[in-house]
């Protein structure tokens, strides 16, 4: 449904972040990973997704 509606709509960001969202879920990192980049390229300051494409963000060294 998303992919869909990012055919009329490509430059919805919120779209893009949930389907990345929705990949993630799934496992599908790298159709993440470029839904990720396409958010970025409309809202350059997004710090999440920017935070999120690091390669070692702070999350990745927290040991519960």
């Amino acid at each position: 449904m998303l992919v869909r509606f990012l055919g009329f709509s490509p430059t919805d960001p919120e779209a893009w972040s949930e389907l990345a969202d929705l990949y993630l879920s799934q496992g599908m990192y790298s159709q993440a990973i470029f839904a990720l980049e396409e958010v970025l390229v409309m809202a350059p300051n997004a710090w999440n997704v920017g935070f999120l494409l690091s390669p070692n963000p702070p999350y990745h060294n927290v040991h519960c």
